[in-house]
């Protein structure tokens, strides 16, 4: 489906598929303060779970995740890219990378690892 580390172009099926925020996902990030925050944060959790790891450049993604997250958030003006930060990353990986959210989506389409590790 996607080379390791890279988005291929996505369907609205795949995006529902693969980065619909479930009960468990919404809690982690209804803690983040404001809107930015809580959408660089849900940003930063699908793509680990869809790529299987932390992308160089967070913000390169295509722009139909970004609404489709900003959708499920009710997030109006879903301005993001220079609100991105390390301490989304640091909380996201604090979550476990055995969080069964976090590796299930990488593993099922067959990735093989997540988060760089074989699993």
């Amino acid at each position: 489906m996607s080379e390791y580390g890279r988005f291929p172009a996505l369907s609205r099926v795949e995006l529902e598929r693969f980065f619909h925020l479930d009960d468990e996902n919404r809690k982690l990030i209804a803690d983040r303060r404001r809107d930015y925050n809580k959408l660089g944060f849900a940003l930063r959790l699908v793509t680990v779970r869809f790529v299987g790891m932390f992308l160089p450049d967070p913000v390169d993604v295509p722009g139909e995740v970004i609404e489709y997250l900003a959708e499920q958030l009710e997030i109006a003006d879903p301005t993001w890219r220079d609100v991105l930060s390390r301490p989304q990353a640091h909380a996201v990986r604090a979550s476990g990378p055995d969080h069964p959210r976090l590796r299930s989506d990488a593993l099922r389409r067959g990735g093989g690892k997540a988060g760089g590790v074989d699993r």
